[in-house]
């Protein structure tokens, strides 16, 4: 009987201690929190163009063309210069532009191609495309070539830093420099012709991390 009395005593004892510990128990409220931003969206809404309308780059001794001395170049304000053998009735081009909406005013990270760009008479002959540069504002009004613009230095390196506008947006203007080769042929040279070696600028835009 005893020993009877003593298990019984026993499993009372364990079934007190286990209601004694619940006492200590507790409840926490944790937050959950996640950030959404709209997508960066980018439009290409001009192409860059050395010659619009009907104008052209015109050269003279094709054969001797260098260059290093002959080439023309084109301002992210439009502004186009011609130099050496060759010559422009132009004064201005049309610069690349590319629209960029977002979160408002909010930072981002711009940066393009800085090398191994060309246009393509659609045939055998390409001209480089160099010196590719940006400027960035919320009109698109550019920069004269080499004045305070940013030379592209590759994609994702060296970026330039713009904050978007209060509605989102942002306006990025593109000029460079274009050298002509030695016995090169007329006529139109373009990027598009990548079916012969044409190559295109790339242009990036990310948020500021």
């Amino acid at each position: 009987m005893s020993n009877q009395m003593l298990k019984i005593g026993l499993g009372s004892t364990v079934a007190l201690a286990i209601a004694a510990g619940s006492a200590f128990a507790a409840d926490e409220v944790v937050d959950v929190e996640a950030q959404f931003r709209l997508a960066i969206a980018l439009l290409e809404t001009s192409p860059v163009n050395f010659t619009p309308g009907t104008g052209s780059v015109d050269y003279t001794d094709v054969a001797n063309i260098n260059n290093t001395v002959d080439f023309v170049t084109l301002g992210t304000d439009g502004g186009l210069t011609a130099v050496g053998r060759l010559s422009s009735s132009l004064t201005a081009g049309a610069p690349g532009e590319v629209s960029m909406t977002g979160d408002p005013s909010t930072s981002v990270d711009i940066s393009c191609t800085s090398a191994g760009m060309a246009l393509s008479d659609g045939l055998v002959t390409l001209l480089d495309f160099v010196e590719a540069r940006i400027s960035v504002d919320a009109t698109g009004a550019g920069d004269p070539y080499a004045a305070p613009d940013s030379v592209c230095a590759g994609v994702g390196v060296t970026p330039f830093p713009f904050t978007l506008d209060a509605g989102g947006l942002g306006i990025v203007t593109i000029g460079g420099r274009v050298n002509p080769v030695a016995n090169m042929p007329s006529g139109i040279y373009t990027t598009a012709n990548t079916g012969s070696g044409g190559v295109p600028i790339t242009l990036r835009v990310v948020y500021t991390p």
